[in-house]
């Protein structure tokens, strides 16, 4: 019944018999390693493939990334907060996860307010590019963001003039971080970040090299899933009750 249920999810976004089949695995390996309800299971790795354009294919990377950094059950409402916006803005999907499984670490906070959080800065980076003066969010200027990181030494663009990546941008400011005072830390968070949510930029920033190594982690997470899945369900009691129940729908089934 529960696969039933995924199949339904799946198959109601007009995905073909075959994406079906592979995304109803890796939906299940996920919502059984990071103890998810399997149509929450189902909405994450939907968003996240669908915010990054990846294929149906590369569910499972996503489930390795997710468990390589034990970030699994944050990742629900935190990833698909802010997935659409980080592929937009140029941050990689493994970059993304880590810098939210560091603000969650830091922070404790709700991750429906980290997502926010990260989607705000990114949006703002989005909204620069596009030449915005005003944030469409909070109705704050942003004339002064780009001003305020040259001034520090940052530049948005390259040499040609063409706006980088907002993971250049961020790794930029991550490796200045702790050269500067905390005025120049608060005015830089501020700037990229805004008035409600550059607290949270610092405790991102302060905590750089963390969200670096994080990134590593992921980025060398292939089978990292499987393994979380065949060594910590397969041989639970749950997995084994499951079989069980399972076996009677089955029969009950071909009884009928």
């Amino acid at each position: 019944l529960e696969i039933s249920s995924s199949a339904d999810t799946f198959l109601r976004q007009g995905k073909s018999i075959s994406e079906t089949n592979k995304l109803i695995k890796d939906s299940t390996v996920l919502s059984k390693v990071a103890q998810m309800q399997p149509e929450d299971s189902s909405k994450v790795l939907t968003a996240t493939l669908n915010g990054f354009q990846m294929a149906a294919d590369q569910a499972e990377y996503i489930n390795d990334i997710l468990s390589s950094i034990d970030l699994e059950s944050a990742a629900g409402t935190a990833l698909t907060k802010v997935a659409s916006m980080a592929h937009n803005a140029g941050l990689s999907v493994e970059k993304t996860v880590a810098s939210l499984a560091t603000m969650k670490d830091v922070t404790q906070a709700p991750d429906e307010s980290i997502g926010n959080a990260l989607k705000s800065v990114l949006s703002r980076m989005n909204q620069i590019k596009a030449g915005k003066f005003v944030d469409d969010e909070t109705g704050e200027a942003l004339n002064d963001t780009e001003k305020v990181l040259n001034k520090v030494g940052i530049s948005m663009r390259d040499v040609n003039g063409q706006f980088l990546e907002a993971e250049v941008i961020m790794d930029n400011v991550g490796q200045k971080w702790g050269t500067f005072d905390k005025n120049t830390q608060k005015a830089v968070a501020t700037a990229m970040a805004g008035t409600y949510q550059y607290n949270k930029l610092i405790s991102l920033f302060d905590n750089y090299n963390k969200v670096l190594k994080l990134t590593e982690t992921a980025q060398n997470s292939a089978g990292s899933s499987a393994k979380k899945f065949e060594e910590n369900y397969l041989n639970s009691l749950e997995a084994k009750q499951k079989k069980l129940h399972a076996s009677f729908e089955s029969l009950a089934f071909n009884t009928i």
